[in-house]
Order: structure tokens, then sequence, then C-alpha cells
């Protein structure tokens, strides 16, 4: 029987608000798709790490140097987000 497939997705949101009654507040949002793994590969990291496998670089989460993962991972993709939206909207 062949190997089930199990995708993954972290999630991550980031909202910055500017005042406590901030009508348009900055909603920024990141996602990281992999698939889980049976087995566990890597040493880096904790929890679900050694079995997260980004395909797209054939490697788990726990494989990765820390900041090759930081600059992959969900929280980076939303943080990278609010990063631009602040710049937008400083240049203004």
């Amino acid at each position: 029987m062949p190997a089930q497939r199990r995708t993954a997705r972290f999630y991550a949101v980031i909202v910055l608000l500017r005042h406590a009654n901030d009508p348009q507040p900055l909603i920024c949002e990141g996602s990281w798709e992999g698939r889980i793994i049976d087995e566990l590969r890597g040493s880096n990291g904790f929890g679900y790490n050694p079995v997260f496998l980004d395909e797209e670089l054939g490697l788990t989460a726990a494989q990765m140097e820390p900041a090759q993962k930081n600059g992959r991972s969900h929280r980076a993709k939303a943080l990278q987000l609010l990063v631009q939206q602040l710049s937008t909207q400083l240049a203004r």
C-alpha cells in the first residue's frame, strides 16, 4: 500500500494597531506550505520541525539553517508583508 501524502500549512497573522480604536489596522498574513513525512529528519528546532518537509527545498524545517528557516517561515512572510505595508504608508 502506498504511503499516505499528508499536506500541511502553517499560518501566521500579524496585526498592527496604531491606537486602541484604529479603524484600519494593518493585517498581514503568511503561510508556509509543505507536507508531513513519516521519519524524523534534522536536529535544528523542535515540535513539527523534523517532520515538516518544505517540498521546494526537499528539506525539513529541522534540516534548515536557522537563517534559511526564518526566511521561509509563515511568520517571516507575515512580517515581510508588514514591513512592505509600513514602507508604502510612510512613502505617502
